[in-house]
């Protein structure tokens, strides 16, 4: 941040396929991530996403991973998203403050796929008239459950295609519902439904099923029919267990340099300083950073806001200097 006693901590998270979504088992959307800061001074000040819970000494936390691109490749959830490091990831995070600016450990706990269901929601109505086709479900429980993660599927127009499909997203509180729309319109940004066009819901045997991480949670038919299928509990769990991250989050080793409108020399500290970390929050503000390559002969570049494949550089090495050119005046953090 801009601040040398505030950091993100932050989990960046992708299912085997490459993607955070819905879509498929073993998912990582929509499951629960534990900080704990378990030596050194910090405390956590903000989680995200939701729910989560800070402990009552802000030296634990639980989030619920959150998506950072939806199914048809739209950017979701900007307000909270810090900068992503693969495409289509998941995310969590914590905001740690220490102002005494000693290193703080920070252990990072994500639970062995498939992660269990996060709470009782169920599909409690089912709308197939043609003018108004919806779906709406509850959660029953007695948690907030986040419905990233969770899909809805419904039968395809052709049997030789896939379901139709949504990826949900939003919060629950208990006894609370959500309706989401069987009628696919391509100006609203409201549908998400991939595999479908026009109305959802409407053939003869037509359904709608809630699942999650592919296994069914419960399913409703048009002809007003629900049905509860049992699932194992716990899911089946995959050998490799859970991920545990031990990291150690420096403090006191930044350096804070002001940059003017117009082009500035910067000159890379003792410690290499990855640019994507440093640039965050700021990359309206920059047009690009360069530096000459004296083993290829030629000037490398960073460019905050153009396509990855484009940059040639990752950060500032030490005993280096480099070309900024800076559009808006402003506090860049980088290490000593």
């Amino acid at each position: 941040t801009d601040s040398p006693s505030m950091k993100y901590v932050v989990a960046h998270l992708r299912d085997r396929d490459g993607y955070c979504d819905a879509g498929a088992f073993h998912n990582t959307l929509g499951v629960s991530v534990r900080f704990e800061i378990d030596a050194g001074g910090g405390t956590i000040l903000e989680a995200q996403g939701q729910p989560s819970s800070i402990s009552s000494n802000k030296r634990f936390a639980t989030t619920t991973t959150f998506d950072t691109k939806d199914d048809l490749g739209n950017a979701v959830n900007q307000d909270i998203a810090r900068t992503v490091v693969e495409d289509d990831e998941c995310q969590a995070w914590i905001k740690i403050t220490n102002s005494l600016l000693q290193p703080t450990n920070v252990i990072v706990t994500f639970p062995a796929p498939p992660a269990p269901v996060p709470g009782n929601v169920r599909i409690t109505g089912l709308s197939c008239a043609a003018s108004s086709p919806s779906i709406t479900v509850t959660n029953k429980g007695t948690n907030p459950v986040s419905l990233e993660g969770f899909a809805l599927r419904s039968l395809p127009a052709s049997k030789f295609a896939q379901e139709e499909h949504l990826g949900l997203s939003g919060l629950l509180a208990p006894g609370q519902s959500a309706s989401f729309s069987g009628y696919v319109d391509s100006s609203s940004a409201g549908a998400r439904w991939i595999n479908a066009s026009g109305n959802v819901l409407g053939l003869g045997g037509d359904y709608a099923r809630l699942v999650w991480n592919g296994f069914e949670l419960n399913r409703g038919l048009c002809n007003g029919t629900f049905t509860t299928p049992p699932i194992p509990d716990p899911l089946p769990l995959d050998g490799e267990g859970e991920t545990v991250i031990d990291i150690v989050v420096p403090y006191g080793q930044e350096k804070q340099i002001a940059l003017t409108e117009g082009w500035t020399l910067l000159a890379g500290g003792a410690t290499p300083t990855d640019l994507a970390t440093a640039f965050a929050g700021h990359e309206n503000d920059v047009a690009g950073v360069y530096g000459w390559d004296a083993t290829t002969g030629r000037w490398s570049r960073y460019l905050t806001l153009g396509p990855a494949f484009l940059n040639t550089m990752e950060r500032l090495e030490s005993g280096q200097v480099y070309w900024v050119q800076v559009k808006r005046s402003f506090t860049l953090t980088v290490m000593k």
